[in-house]
């Protein structure tokens, strides 16, 4: 029922039909949320870096650029308070998350936007995409790497229309295909092209050779990103059971509380990685599933999605010896890639290049469009 239900969500008419319906069920309850929320918010530095986007929900991949970003904050700009809005006090009480920025705002102020798939029609946070660079013209904002998509052309527009009143605004995409987005439809925007930030997490542990991992792991998604039927992929699925260790996961766990610390939620990251590195090859549709799994050094399978977010994004990683990586065209093909997986030995552990090269070197290109850089750029 749900893949029929997410196959729905796709169709233009149901979308504009269904989304306003949905909004007015929930308005009240999530307006309730988004003023406790921001009741909670406590800025009272002299110099705040507002953190924009904070995720509310249990998606891990979500939650790890979270942790990576808040990291690299920490580090370029310790003298900042990091003050953190969820994206949901922005989308049901804008005008009040506004006010509050207004009131405790100081030059030395900058915006610093949560990455991910957000730059979409149906994502909650493009109402601060819009709110912060027009109600803040003056201040720097960063909004880390994006997946580009829209559905709509009057969407997209209205979200670079709010991007050009800010010209110290800088975007930064994370595959090819959301570049060239941001060329063609943010021309009055800095645009860079950055690989996601979950990247510099690899290379920072060795978790060993393929010699002792047994089995596949699954990492699928189940929403409307999904390509494949739910029985298409069980055939896949049970191909290897009983013959081998198998285990089917999702980078979304019902069960995390995206509240917890920062502390427990990374031990969550951690675990999920230490999964990904028990087995010898991992076959996903999720775009951090295939970022676990190198920061693991696990072969992937990349599988398709209905749009071009993992299969681009792969675009880092495959011709890059130190990276096992495929992208498969169908899932006959995927049969083929895990069985010369499952057969082979990683010879090579990737390095924390990502880290040092984009990351490290950020912060730089950053000071040159007028952000007060005030960390050292030997951290990485």
């Amino acid at each position: 029922m749900s893949y029929l239900i997410n196959k729905l969500k796709q169709l233009p008419f149901a979308d504009k039909a269904i989304r306003p319906i949905y909004r007015a069920a929930v308005y009240a309850q999530r307006r309730k949320q988004a003023l406790e929320l921001l009741e909670g918010v406590k800025a009272q530095a002299e110099k705040t870096l507002w953190y924009c986007g904070d995720p509310q929900h249990a998606n891990l991949g979500d939650i790890a650029q979270k942790l990576c970003i808040l990291d690299w904050a920490k580090t370029f700009f310790p003298f900042h308070e990091i003050v953190r809005i969820p994206g949901i006090c922005f989308e049901y009480a804008g005008k009040e998350a506004i006010s509050y920025i207004e009131s405790r705002l100081s030059e030395n102020d900058l915006f610093v936007f949560q990455s991910g798939y957000t730059m979409s029609d149906r994502h909650g946070d493009e109402s601060f995409h819009r709110l912060i660079p027009q109600a803040f013209p003056k201040h720097p904002v960063l909004v880390m790497p994006q997946t580009i998509k829209y559905k709509s052309d009057g969407n997209l527009q209205k979200t670079a229309s709010a991007f050009a009143a800010n010209s110290r605004l800088v975007l930064l995409t994370r595959d090819s295909v959301s570049y060239q987005t941001a060329c063609e439809h943010f021309p009055d925007t800095f645009s860079a092209l950055y690989p996601d930030i979950v990247t510099t997490l690899i290379g920072l542990r060795n978790y060993g050779d393929c010699d002792s991992r047994k089995g596949v792991l699954f990492c699928l998604r189940n929403d409307s990103e999904k390509f494949y039927s739910p029985s298409e992929l069980s055939r896949l699925i049970k191909n290897y059971e009983g013959r081998m260790p198998v285990s089917v996961t999702d980078t979304t766990k019902t069960n995390l509380n995206p509240g917890a610390s920062d502390e427990d939620l990374l031990k969550v990251v951690i675990d999920q990685i230490d999964e990904f590195a028990k087995y010898k090859v991992t076959v996903t549709d999720r775009f951090h599933g295939m970022i676990f799994s190198l920061i693991a050094g696990t072969p992937v399978v990349v599988l398709a999605t209905n749009d071009h977010k993992v299969t681009t994004g792969a675009d880092w990683f495959i011709g890059d010896p130190s990276f096992e990586i495929s992208r498969a065209k169908s899932l006959e093909m995927a049969e083929s890639l895990i069985a010369r997986y499952l057969s082979g030995a990683r010879s090579k552990y990737p390095t924390d290049k990502f880290r040092r090269k984009f990351y490290s070197e950020l912060p730089t290109m950053l000071e040159k469009r007028g952000f007060p850089i005030s960390g050292q750029n030997n951290c990485c």
